[in-house]
């Protein structure tokens, strides 16, 4: 299996994980279009991705037509995920012809073991989840750090995702919540998710740590070494300082015109 279909694998089984497990949920994958949708407004947990390269223009512009089709079906914004590695040169060309529009890149990356610290960790009050002021502590410093109306994310304070095989932490510095990270069983590996950090506390290594404490508290679960997880482009020099390495990239497209959803 190629890297880039290796990533798509773990993109496509970690959001079927995620949104699957909200109530209400419509999970398909027929015919190479994966489609996890949450039914939720956070469009986050409404994704949709092809399974497989399209190597040619012609391909893309046939399964973006059809991405759009089928998300009819999802009554919130979605957004749709494209392995940019395993596309043709000139796809970005396609999308206006579709009213859609790239607005985040994401990374595949993955770790077999963490690299040494380059400076001591601070120490937390760690809290796991469940335990519903956890959940939504996280769902709310993910809120925060992507800038984003707290009651989006709604879908996430909750315990429907933080089942016995997954591992969800805050850490609390004087009884506040600074910085958040989960693991979730997917293909074999631990993957990472929902990292975020409080804007005023950024900087001093919580992330890292909170990542660390989360990792070792899953290993046991999921019985795995390898590590993985789709970084954003802020988060990609955390990861590469911890021994991540990079195999491929995604964007996130979304409609310009919504309405053109429903043509």
């Amino acid at each position: 299996m190629s890297a880039h279909v290796e990533s798509i694998r773990y993109f496509i089984d970690a959001w079927k994980l995620m949104a699957g497990r909200l109530p209400g949920s419509t999970i398909t994958h027929e015919n190479g279009l994966a489609n996890c949708f949450g039914n939720t407004p956070l469009s986050f947990l409404n994704i949709s991705l092809f399974d497989h390269p399209l190597t040619d223009l012609a391909s893309l512009d046939q399964g973006l037509g059809r991405a759009i089709q089928e998300a009819v079906s999802c009554p919130y914004a979605w957004l749709h995920a494209l392995c940019t590695d395993a596309l043709p040169a000139g796809w970005e060309e396609t999308l206006p012809a579709h009213s859609m529009t790239a607005i985040m890149n994401l990374t595949g990356m993955a770790a077999e073991q963490f690299l040494e610290p380059i400076r001591p960790l601070p120490s937390l009050d760690w809290r796991r989840v469940p335990a519903i002021k956890t959940a939504t502590d996280l769902a709310h410093l993910n809120a925060h750090a992507y800038g984003m109306p707290a009651e989006l994310f709604d879908a996430v304070c909750n315990l429907h995702i933080w089942q016995d095989d997954c591992v969800a932490m805050v850490g609390y510095l004087d009884d506040q919540p600074v910085t958040s990270a989960a693991a979730l069983p997917v293909a074999g590996t631990i993957y990472i998710a929902l990292v975020a950090s409080h804007a005023d506390h950024r900087g001093k290594g919580y992330a890292e740590a909170c990542i660390r404490e989360v990792v070792a508290a899953a290993k046991p679960i999921m019985s795995s070494e390898k590590i993985t997880l789709h970084a954003s482009d802020a988060g990609r020099p955390l990861y590469a300082q911890m021994g991540f390495e990079a195999s491929t990239t995604f964007a996130l497209l979304t409609l310009v015109n919504p309405e053109a959803e429903a043509h």
